[in-house]
């Protein structure tokens, strides 16, 4: 068991933190890594099968007879597919784009309001101006005026003349404050409005954005399948064959076999792997994410009661009692960090990158890992503070 003094244990807490962040960028480096070998093998593949397919083309008359039926049949059935996915893509593309269409005009509507808010909020502002402008000229002349009449021993001889202009002064500075706070109301009208608006439409325009990339997407699938809708069929028809079967069908022609043969090992090994290797990353950062945000809370509490130690001098100096299973629940973000040291080394070697990641989540890292962590922190901190109330 470690024995940390308030500050010291303020700087583990924070090291730890700074550790779990670090990780954190670590493995964000090593996912996009992932996901750019992802890409590249998926194009890889694509290849792969528009090479088979003009092999398939080319040979077709010194292929197995079976595996030619097998492909016509699919052809038919991708193209009457692809016919029902083009009729459905039209459909989407017009309802999204109708609700793209909704949200300019929304804008529109928005703008046009502000455009007839701003005449009629200005307009009240100049008119309350106006008010204020010749109350305050009003008062500067009996102000004025109740001096010139005190002139003299006028606060004798004119005491109740000056009582009831006094009586008009003060009314007309309630007149005041009201107009001016009148006037403070309305461009604080205005501001809000403005705000509100401003910040509806940038909502919608980002909303707007994402429709039209989801219809330019879309748009360009159906294009795909209109300009090439034959050549896609034969694609989808070939890669099914192949597509979770034990081994792909032999084709009686060693080039396609070949290919075919590497278009199933990208797509059950090396796909795979980087597939499994992406799902086991994006747990790890999730893990991660919410050890952060919780350290960063129990940092803040540390934090307090370091303050209040510094703060009041008669305060018994606190020394906490830290389990060693918390020391090295957070020594493992240095051996995993050593471990994953080449974002491209891990992403050629997905399998690996599992294992590591898999190994620390199950071993050392487990939900019920990470609370016990978390519950032996706070109770240690609660009975170093328990001394003060003793």
């Amino acid at each position: 068991m470690a024995r940390l003094s308030i500050h010291e244990f303020e700087r583990f807490v924070t090291d730890a933190q700074a550790h779990v962040a670090e990780l954190y960028r670590e493995i964000e480096e090593v996912q996009q890594a992932l996901n750019d070998a992802r890409e590249r093998t998926r194009l890889e593949r694509q290849d792969l099968v528009e090479r088979a397919r003009q092999v398939l083309r080319t040979a077709r008359s010194e292929l197995d007879g079976s595996f030619v039926a097998d492909w016509d049949a699919r052809v038919d059935q991708e193209s009457a597919s692809l016919e029902t996915e083009a009729t459905v893509l039209d459909e989407l593309i017009g309802a999204e784009q109708a609700k793209a269409d909704e949200k300019l005009a929304r804008v529109a509507e928005i703008r046009a309001g502000l455009r007839s808010t701003n005449p009629e909020l200005d307009a009240r502002e100049e008119a309350l101006k106006a008010d204020l402008a010749r109350l305050d000229q009003e008062s500067d002349d009996l102000d004025a005026e109740i001096a010139r009449m005190a002139k003299w021993f006028g606060l004798l001889f004119r005491k109740r003349a000056i009582q009831e202009r006094g009586k008009k002064l003060l009314a007309l500075d309630k007149r005041l404050a009201a107009v001016a706070r009148a006037l403070d109301k309305v461009r604080s009208e205005w501001v809000t409005v403005l705000q509100t608006a401003t910040e509806e439409e940038q909502a919608i325009q980002t909303e707007w954005q994402a429709a039209q990339l989801r219809v330019a997407r879309m748009r360009q699938d159906l294009a795909k399948i209109r300009d090439d809708a034959g050549g896609e069929a034969e694609r989808r028809a070939l890669f099914s064959m192949v597509q979770g079967a034990a081994e792909p069908p032999p084709t009686g022609h060693s080039e396609l076999d070949a290919l075919l043969a590497e278009i199933d090992r990208l797509s059950d090994d090396v796909l795979d792997e980087q597939e499994k290797a992406l799902q086991a990353g994006a747990e790890m950062l999730g893990m991660l994410s919410g050890i952060g945000q919780g350290l960063d809370g129990f940092r803040e509490s540390v934090g307090s009661v370091r303050a209040e130690q510094d703060a009041h001098s008669e305060l018994p100096k606190l020394v906490l009692d830290i389990p060693d299973p918390v020391i090295s629940f957070h020594g493992y973000w240095t051996q995993l960090s050593q471990y994953i040291v080449n974002e491209r080394q891990m992403a050629a070697h997905p399998a690996s990158f599992v294992q590591a990641i898999r190994g620390v989540i199950d071993r050392q890292l487990s939900g019920d890992a990470i609370e016990r962590m978390f519950t032996e922190m706070g109770d240690a901190l609660s009975a170093g503070t328990e001394r003060w109330n003793a």
